[in-house]
């Protein structure tokens, strides 16, 4: 019995199937073999991601366990993810003083990429690429409480001197505060900054609204004698640093900051570290 020829359809239909098919194999081939970027290549030839970061603790983004001895924090945990994305380990680099001092270390290729609670500014981004921000956070006024109720008691205007940490802000309080007094103080210690405004020898503190909220935690007692107001209409942008050639490196770092978002395992680690009015 002779075989029974298909229809003209099914022949069509079995044809299209086999085209897409060998369109798919050859489209999986082509990717297998094409190379990826130099940068990337690099980072992946030697097996190591190198981290540049702060030498003294900055938590909630970086410290050392005191138990474990091991590194901890929001931005260690997203360097590590960068790394087991990169199929490489993470080294992490702590020689930096500040993050201006991060930011040299990427920009000489001593570091591939930097962490450490660096905020976006014109200063920076004019020596390496930052990829997009993990975290937006406010600027906060941390004033101190008496010097405040006595402004407001008082027809003569008092002395308003507002101390920033380092010069990173130093533009951002300007267009805040334009007809103020500003203290720049040591970018490696706001010990000092914070102890003045406690004790009035400045009228308030210009800092993010996370260093002012750890200052608060640590130091309950002192706290009484300061009020911090929110700057609502201000942000301080967070993010990754890497070498200002490594266009396609950075590319795939926001690409790899986008899936932690949709998984939300990045919302997951900014309320871990931050909390829950961070996650989002």
């Amino acid at each position: 019995m002779r075989n029974k020829i298909p229809p003209p359809k099914t022949v069509i239909i079995c044809a299209i199937c086999g085209l897409f098919l060998a369109f798919v194999s050859t489209g999986m081939s082509q990717d297998s073999t094409v190379p990826v970027s130099p940068g990337i290549a690099r980072i992946q030839g030697k097996g190591t991601l190198v981290v540049a970061t702060l030498k003294n603790d900055l938590p909630p983004f970086i410290w050392t366990n005191e138990v474990t001895g091991e590194l901890q924090g929001l931005d260690v945990e997203l360097a590590k993810s960068f790394a087991a994305g990169l199929g490489v380990s993470p080294v992490f680099l702590r020689t930096a003083e500040t993050c201006d001092d991060v930011i040299a270390s990427v920009a000489s290729r001593e570091a591939d990429i930097g962490i450490g609670a660096i905020s976006w500014t014109p200063r920076r981004a004019s020596k390496v690429l930052f990829a997009k921000p993990y975290l937006k956070l406010k600027y906060a006024l941390f004033a101190n409480r008496l010097m405040l109720a006595t402004e407001k008691r008082s027809a003569q205007p008092v002395a308003k001197t507002i101390g920033i940490q380092g010069m990173t802000h130093l533009g951002i309080a300007e267009t805040f505060f334009p007809d103020m007094p500003l203290r720049v103080y040591d970018a490696t210690n706001s010990v000092a900054m914070f102890k003045d405004v406690v004790d009035g020898t400045i009228f308030a503190v210009f800092a993010d609204e996370l260093r002012v909220r750890e200052w608060q935690r640590v130091n309950i007692a002192d706290a009484l004698y300061v009020t911090c107001q929110i700057l609502e209409t201000s942000q301080d942008a967070v993010g990754v640093v890497t070498h200002w050639q490594d266009g396609h490196f950075r590319e795939w770092l926001n690409t790899r900051q986008s899936q932690m978002e949709s998984d939300k395992a990045l919302p997951s680690l900014r309320e871990t570290y931050l909390g829950k009015k961070y996650r989002d």
